[in-house]
C-alpha cells in the first residue's frame, strides 16, 4: 500500500531559502500534489514497470521527456538530458534574476563555494535528476556541447529500485548560467528554450543492460 504523505506546512519562500535541502524536502512543502511525487505511479506504467530508465516520478513521468540517447560505442552509452521548460535569465544594475515557469522547478540554489566560470551571469544552482537509470551502476555527469549551462562535472551511482518504493529523492548537478550563446536576447536578457541540453550521462554497461537501453529507444 502506498505511503500517505502527511500535509506539510506551505512555505511559499521555501525555493530562496534552499540550499542544501533536497529534492523532496522542497517540494513536499512547495504546494505540490504528494501523486505527483508518487514513483508508484511510474511503477503502475507498463511502459516503466520493467524499464531500464524511469522518470522518478509521475510529474516526470508526463511533462519531463526522457534523455536523449547520444551514443553506444563499444559498451559505453551516453545520453543527453534536456530541460522540458523555458528559462528566463536578466542581469541588471540591481542584481541577477532567474526563473522557470514549471510547478515543480527545474533547478534549484546551491551553497557550493566554487569560483565564478568565464562568460556566466553570477550565481550556482543545481539541477535535479529527473530520469534515472534504474541498475546498479556508476555513471558520469559530464559537460553537453552547445550548452547554456556549465556544469560541475561529477560521478554518481544509480542504484536498483525495489517495487515497493513510494518516492525518489533524486542527485543534483551544479551548474551556471552561461552569459554568451544563442540564449541571449539581448545583453544582460536571456530566453533558454525547451530541450536545451543540460547535461550528458555516460557509464559503461555490460550487454544485458545495453541490449534494454537499445530496447527502451526503440519503443520510444
Amino acid at each position: 500500500m502506498e505511503e500517505v504523505i502527511k500535509p506539510l506546512t506551505e512555505d511559499f519562500q521555501i525555493w530562496y531559502k534552499s540550499k542544501t535541502e533536497s529534492f523532496l524536502y522542497i517540494n513536499e512543502r512547495s504546494r505540490v500534489f504528494p501523486r505527483w511525487l508518487s514513483y508508484q505511479e511510474v511503477l503502475r506504467d507498463s511502459k516503466y514497470t520493467d524499464s531500464v530508465l524511469k522518470p522518478i516520478n509521475m510529474y516526470a513521468k508526463y511533462l519531463y521527456p526522457g534523455p536523449k540517447l547520444i551514443s553506444i560505442e563499444n559498451n559505453v552509452v551516453t545520453l543527453q538530458q534536456g530541460n522540458h521548460a523555458e528559462m528566463f535569465l536578466l542581469e541588471d544594475s540591481e542584481g541577477f534574476y532567474n526563473i522557470d515557469r514549471p510547478w515543480i522547478r527545474q533547478y534549484y540554489l546551491s551553497d557550493k563555494e566554487c569560483e565564478l566560470p568565464p562568460n556566466c551571469f553570477p550565481g550556482v544552482f543545481r539541477f535535479y535528476i529527473p530520469w534515472i537509470i534504474d541498475a546498479d551502476i556508476d555513471v558520469e555527469i559530464l559537460q553537453p556541447e552547445n550548452s547554456p549551462f556549465v556544469i560541475h562535472e561529477q560521478s554518481i551511482s544509480f542504484k536498483k529500485t525495489t517495487h515497493s518504493e513510494t518516492r525518489i529523492d533524486p542527485e543534483f548537478v551544479h551548474f551556471h548560467f552561461k552569459n554568451i550563446g544563442s540564449h541571449i536576447v539581448e545583453p544582460g536578457f536571456a530566453k533558454i528554450p525547451r530541450q536545451s541540453p543540460m547535461f550528458n550521462i555516460r557509464f559503461f554497461a555490460n550487454d544485458i543492460i545495453v541490449d534494454e537501453i537499445k530496447e527502451f529507444y526503440e519503443q520510444n
